[in-house]
């Protein structure tokens, strides 16, 4: 899904994840998977949502400094 021809239909299918990001009002959204990371940063961007999207790594590694 994460090839350039899927784009329209990885931001479509998205629609509903990022209204149920939305809906919970967090500021910083995590996940383990570098492909989810860029999917969701790139609808936070589409459906104008102001969230951070951070792998858990980047999240342990600040916690450790």
């Amino acid at each position: 899904m994460a090839l350039p021809e899927y784009v329209d239909r990885r931001m479509e299918a998205g629609k509903i994840k990022i209204e149920q990001i939305r809906q919970t009002g967090v500021p910083v959204v995590a996940t383990a998977c570098f492909n989810c990371k860029d999917t969701i940063y790139d609808l936070s961007y589409l459906y104008k949502l102001d969230i951070e999207v951070k792998n858990i790594c980047e999240l342990v590694a600040g916690a450790m400094k």
